[in-house]
């Protein structure tokens, strides 16, 4: 599902016009969902190692 989300993400950000300026509306948002997430998956996988 995340991996998902980003790859999203990522492809609008290829498109110029209403994608990208979509992309760069949700930028901030997407970056502090992302920024939880990879805090939450640090500890995940910390507890692997």
């Amino acid at each position: 599902m995340q991996v998902a989300e980003s790859q999203q993400l990522t492809s609008d950000n290829k498109f110029p016009g209403p994608l990208e300026e979509r992309f760069h509306q949700n930028g901030e948002r997407a970056q502090e969902r992302n920024s939880r997430s990879f805090l939450r998956d640090k500890k995940r996988v910390k507890k692997y190692l």
